[in-house]
């Protein structure tokens, strides 16, 4: 399993418009490696990238 996936194979991602400063854990999106958004708020479009570079 990838270093910056979770137990289940999945990421978490920085919502669109959020303020980090007021990020809840409850408010993070929750995406699969395919790109499928499955909980949380809506995930910034550039999250591949991020997970790609790390």
């Amino acid at each position: 399993m990838k270093k910056w996936c979770n137990e289940d194979g999945h990421l978490l991602a920085t919502p669109t418009g959020s303020c980090l400063g007021e990020l809840q854990a409850e408010r993070l999106s929750k995406v699969t490696l395919a790109g499928e958004w499955l909980s949380g708020d809506k995930p910034l479009k550039r999250w591949r990238f991020t997970a790609i570079s790390t």
